[in-house]
């Protein structure tokens, strides 16, 4: 009973943080399931997209690794791209675009994973300092279809 109970608010849940994904302008197909509140933070003029039936793992247990934190999935420039494919399976993962970030259908990221196409800092050489983020030093990240990404592993820019 208790589990039956506990099922019917992660469906429930996961509705909610569906609706409040499409409110922010985030492309959610059918089926998506969200285990747990993500965050999910599109700079204005980007997108974010995904696919049918993915889903993304927040909620502390939704993975046997168990979940440190959710999952993040954040552009930082107007031009920037996060493409999820269909039946992708992300866990606690962070995945953050200056240009573009595209996961094919079927790939599993593991917990903790990082996916990053961008330095987050270009260097001046002008001001000889770290400067703001900027698209300049950003490269794709394209993932195929069917991949697995293990545990904490971190994928880089290009």
């Amino acid at each position: 009973m208790l589990q039956q109970a506990k099922n019917s608010f992660l469906r429930t849940s996961s509705w909610i943080w569906v609706q409040e994904a499409r409110r922010r302008g985030i492309q959610v197909a059918a089926n998506v399931r969200f285990n747990g509140r993500p965050i999910l933070r599109p700079c204005k003029g980007s997108s974010i997209s995904i696919g049918e039936g993915s889903s993304l793992n927040s909620y502390r247990t939704s993975n046997p690794l168990l979940c440190a934190h959710p999952v993040s999935m954040r552009t930082t420039t107007a031009n920037a791209k996060i493409v999820v494919g269909p039946g992708v399976g992300i866990s606690s993962a962070v995945l953050s675009a200056a240009a573009l970030i595209e996961i094919g259908a079927g790939t599993l990221v593991g917990a903790g994973a990082m996916i990053i196409d961008n330095d987050f800092h270009e260097w001046s050489e002008a001001d000889a300092r770290w400067g703001r983020i900027g698209e300049g030093n950003a490269r794709p990240v394209v993932i195929g279809e069917n991949a697995f990404i293990g545990a904490r592993a971190i994928i880089l820019k290009g």
